[in-house]
């Protein structure tokens, strides 16, 4: 692995993530991790006022010292990290992930939460834009995420079009972590015997070499209910999903109203765009 980006807007979530890509990276291996901050709002609007130069730069000379005092307090955990800091002024989502594209990056790591007001929302819209737009590896630190080994790894498929699976970037961080990996896929109680799950599910498992994951066929009404329930009961360090409804991806970062208990994610998201390799063969 290159380059890893981190962002960063100070706020106690992004620091925290920003320190779990630091533990993360002594199996990961990265040459580079960026640290990135916006010291410019983002928005997704265009009507956003141009500050002057001189307020431009003094705003980004505080963000400097900002990042500089977050790679120090990053080499305190892992001190072999090669680790760089840049301010830009980035004022949309689209700016950032042109940004992202061209450096290019292996991996986006950002915490679930905003600073502000988003912090008292366990998904921010800022989050929800990158899940949708960013087209490089995104790793989403929720703010209850520990600092542990990654032992165990589950990816949760919806088995639809299962032959765009990414399975050679899912195999390469199972082999990284030297996690065991676990493929989950949730569907109504009734679906049992569905031909067309019977067939993606054969499908899915041609696509896996050795050694082979372990699969979890599970009935629940609610997808993400149960998905976190299998998280909790087989101690999962890590959820990988497949870039493709924003309503998944919120369910999982808000408690589950669905549910008798309340269940929610304390580990880290990953996000992977599909494999589209084969529509061009």
């Amino acid at each position: 692995m290159n380059a890893i980006l981190v962002l960063t807007d100070f706020s106690d979530s992004s620091i925290h993530a920003a320190r779990y890509a630091a533990t993360l990276s002594r199996d990961l291996k990265p040459l580079k991790v960026i640290l990135y901050h916006s010291f410019l709002p983002i928005h997704s609007l265009l009507e956003i006022p141009v500050p002057s130069p001189a307020f431009e730069e003094s705003i980004k000379e505080k963000a400097l010292n900002q990042l500089d005092e977050l790679k120090n307090s990053i080499l305190d955990i892992n001190p072999a990290l090669e680790i760089e800091v840049t301010a830009r002024n980035e004022m949309s989502v689209d700016a950032l992930i042109s940004y992202i594209i061209h450096y290019p990056f292996d991996m986006v790591v950002m915490g679930a939460t905003g600073k502000g007001a988003l912090e008292r929302a366990l998904i921010g819209s800022f989050t929800v834009q990158m899940i949708r737009n960013c087209t490089v590896p995104l790793l989403i630190i929720p703010p209850q995420a520990s600092f542990r080994s990654i032992n165990t790894m589950v990816f949760a498929c919806d088995l639809k079009n299962v032959h765009h699976t990414p399975v050679k970037s899912i195999s390469m961080l199972a082999s990284c972590f030297h996690a065991h990996l676990h493929i989950l896929s949730v569907s109504a109680p009734g679906d049992e015997f569905n031909t067309r799950l019977l067939s993606e599910q054969k499908t899915l498992h041609e696509m896996w070499g050795n050694p082979q994951p372990a699969y979890h066929y599970l009935n629940d009404k609610d997808t993400a209910t149960g998905i976190m329930k299998f998280i909790k009961d087989n101690q999962v360090d890590m959820a990988v999903v497949v870039r493709k409804h924003r309503r998944f991806f919120q369910s999982l970062f808000h408690k589950s109203t669905s549910c008798e208990l309340a269940y929610h994610t304390w580990i880290p998201l990953l996000v992977l765009d599909e494999d589209r390799q084969s529509d061009s063969d």
